[in-house]
């Protein structure tokens, strides 16, 4: 009972601070809005201390040991907002490994939309085709393709390539090997906490299959083991896309892409900086394994339902209005994105 105590006083304690850093960063933004003026070091000055005297009545003498103290309550789930809704929610499950990878991709954004709009519900979608049984290279609107993939070695592999009209970072590989699972919500998370609840969330799923990933110093959106990349997390305002790697033929995938630098690492190749479920067990695991403890866990951690479904009229008819531009080579193939 003392133990629960405990926790309750010191979550209490978090979110009082919270609000105390939530109305710091308000005033800030409000106080830079309008350029540099005289004065305005002692005016950021003036808010600090006003921060630091709100953390002191909440029972916290400096940012450091609030930072610290809610470093739990991100990386561990517990946020109010998740233990308030201490409900089972259904969610739709949309399993489209039966059609092929560009539909999959306009599919999946065609939800995305409507669901912002509030025409479709909360949707799982398994994402992969299993149809083509062929590897799709994804990049995001904003990628050079000529600059990140090697066209010839692509032509010659059969592979596809789908450019999606969200931005992103380096190419993603999509199979039945490589899936890429999408939950789409407006609800089912706080954006401001949401890598560290769905690193949460994978870490605990890895975990189920016996693979420990490496903690991390800073909030970045991959998962990794011994350093290398084993999962990609897409966090946006109503959806999580978990790109992640059970199994990929490196040697090919070197050939397909050119080495590319990223945000925590020099210019690497793929098997420098990736690894697989694979490479750690010493064994294969499969879409059905992987699903299954990524399933359980969302339904632990967010108590969720998953209800087999279907695609609405409204969404074939979104999805219908987003293939021409997905199937066109000029659109795929297009250098730096213009802004179209």
């Amino acid at each position: 009972m003392a133990d629960k105590q405990n926790v309750l006083v010191e979550k209490n304690k978090v979110v009082q601070g919270r609000e105390a850093v939530d109305a710091y960063r308000v005033a800030h933004t409000a106080l830079h809005s309008h350029g540099w003026y005289k004065g305005i070091s002692e005016d950021h000055t003036l808010l600090l201390n006003t921060l630091l005297s709100s953390l002191k009545v909440s029972g916290f003498n400096s940012l450091d040991e609030y930072f610290l103290a809610e470093k739990p309550y991100l990386n561990g789930f517990l946020c109010e907002e998740f233990e308030a809704q201490a409900i089972q929610r259904e969610v739709r499950l949309i399993d489209l490994r039966g059609s092929g990878h560009v539909y999959n991709l306009a599919a999946q954004e065609a939800i995305k939309f409507l669901n912002m709009e509030g025409v479709s519900p909360d949707t799982l979608i398994i994402s992969h085709s299993e149809v083509e049984h062929q590897t799709c290279i994804n990049i995001s609107k904003d990628s050079d393709a000529s600059f990140e993939l090697d066209d010839k070695s692509i032509s010659d592999a059969n592979v596809i390539v789908a450019r999606s009209q969200y931005s992103g970072f380096k190419p993603t590989f999509i199979s039945s090997m490589c899936p890429e699972p999408i939950l789409i919500s407006t609800n089912l998370y706080d954006e401001r906490t949401g890598f560290a609840l769905w690193r949460e969330i994978m870490r605990q799923v890895w975990g189920l299959l016996g693979i420990t990933v490496d903690e991390s110093s800073t909030e970045t959106n991959d998962l990794t083991v011994m350093g290398k990349k084993i999962t990609g997390l897409w966090v946006g305002a109503n959806f999580i896309s978990a790109c992640l790697c059970l199994d990929l033929d490196f040697a090919l995938a070197e050939k397909l892409t050119h080495p590319l630098a990223g945000a925590s690492h020099p210019v690497l190749s793929i098997s420098d900086r990736m690894t697989s479920a694979k490479l750690v067990l010493g064994r294969n695991v499969d879409f059905a394994e992987f699903f299954a403890a990524f399933k359980g866990v969302l339904q632990t951690v967010l108590r969720l339902t998953f209800i087999p479904g279907h695609l609405t009229i409204a969404e074939e008819e979104r999805i219908a209005d987003y293939l021409p531009r997905y199937q066109s080579a000029a659109w795929t193939w297009q250098g730096i994105f213009n802004g179209d």
